[in-house]
């Protein structure tokens, strides 16, 4: 998103419905900065060739001795899709798969999405502002994907409309029984 700085700051903070992505990545043990780059740099690659035709943004990259997380946003302000939701949880499943097995580095992949409004606006000091999500609901993705690690996990919001999509069905598994996946 680009800022023209003759308009005023305000206008673009707003409390709008957007669906929030959190993604962990847990390092294995200690590695060279030369490889960290490279991890880096393959899994920002993944991440925005995924996010790119769902119209999602990527927010934050947030790096940390254990691991590496990305905030990445659905919905925002020019970039509004239908079924926002949706269009989440089919990026959260893609990311999921093409870190877990392209990235060797990494030991686990945690993913988290959550849907409500959240306030999406510039925050921080004139000199280094910077646009961002806030609110409830962004918190419970950050937490969600901090306390189930290993697995893509998603708030109810984010769950009844994948129920409701046809891109997400109830499969019946070998033995007849019901085996709900996303």
């Amino acid at each position: 998103m680009k800022l023209d700085y003759r308009v005023p700051l305000a206008i673009f903070s707003e409390l709008q419905p957007v669906s929030s992505l959190f993604l962990h990545l847990k390092y294995i043990g200690h590695f060279a900065s030369v490889r960290l780059q490279e991890m880096l740099h393959t899994a920002t690659r993944i991440i925005l060739e995924v996010l790119c035709p769902h119209k999602g943004e990527l927010n934050k990259v947030v790096l940390f001795d254990k691991g590496c997380t990305f905030l990445c946003v659905f919905g925002l302000s020019g970039e509004k899709l239908p079924h926002e939701s949706i269009h989440a949880l089919q990026s959260t499943i893609q990311i999921f798969q093409l870190c877990s097995t392209m990235l060797k580095d990494v030991e686990e992949v945690s993913v988290a999405v959550t849907s409500r409004s959240t306030f999406c606006g510039v925050t921080g000091h004139p000199e280094r502002h910077e646009y961002t999500v806030l609110g409830q609901r962004v918190n419970l993705a950050a937490w969600m994907m901090m306390n189930y690690p290993g697995l893509v996990s998603c708030d109810a919001v984010a769950y009844t409309a994948a129920r409701h999509s046809a891109a997400f069905l109830l499969l019946q598994g070998a033995a007849g029984e019901k085996d709900e996946r996303l």
